[in-house]
């Protein structure tokens, strides 16, 4: 008999490196031998039957211009009980995080504030840094975030595109959680 474990991401995004990050976790969670589901909640709510079953739910939200952004906290306050009964997985990505001593969940501003802002008593709780792209940002926000890089010590330079999520921990990270997940027993051959 196969015993899969079923994990349930929602996340919001606004340059897409949410989305690559909760694709990367189903897809390494997959591998695993288990079910994954990633869900944009940026355009649309969740069905409930999506995460019935979860062994665990993840939700992962970037932070834009000091805040997580909307349609994450308004799921969250929207199904605050649901998400207080089964283990939860909270993820931040921030620029913040791209520097030595932000880049844990215990010294990252926005994650502790996130968390306390919410009431929220998650399984674990991470912070991944994100991706600075000039191109994607409009004028305004190419000023804005060109501001907050120079004032941080970031790249200013508007040609400027850097990743810098470190995928090596969002895949240890998928590891950690799998093994909440009953063991994926292989099927007899007869």
């Amino acid at each position: 008999m196969n015993e899969t474990a079923h994990f349930s991401l929602f996340y919001a995004t606004r340059d897409g490196q949410s989305a690559r990050i909760a694709t990367f976790l189903a897809g390494h969670l997959t591998t695993m031998g288990h079910e994954a589901v990633a869900f944009d909640l940026t355009n649309d709510v969740p069905p409930p039957a999506l995460w019935d079953d979860s062994t665990a739910c993840f939700i992962i939200a970037p932070i834009r211009f000091g805040r997580h952004l909307a349609p994450v906290d308004a799921f969250i306050k929207s199904h605050k009980k649901r998400l207080s009964e089964q283990p939860l997985v909270l993820i931040s990505v921030n620029l913040t995080a791209r520097k030595k001593g932000k880049d844990t969940p215990e010294a990252n501003p926005y994650l502790q504030r996130w968390v306390r802002q919410h009431g929220l008593r998650p399984f674990i709780a991470t912070v991944f840094a994100g991706k600075l792209d000039y191109k994607r940002y409009s004028w305004w926000e190419k000023q804005a975030i060109r501001l907050i890089m120079k004032i941080t010590g970031g790249p200013t330079h508007l040609d400027a595109a850097v990743d810098y999520t470190p995928w090596d921990k969002v895949g240890a990270l998928a590891k950690r959680v799998a093994r909440l997940a009953p063991p994926v027993e292989e099927e007899e051959v007869a």
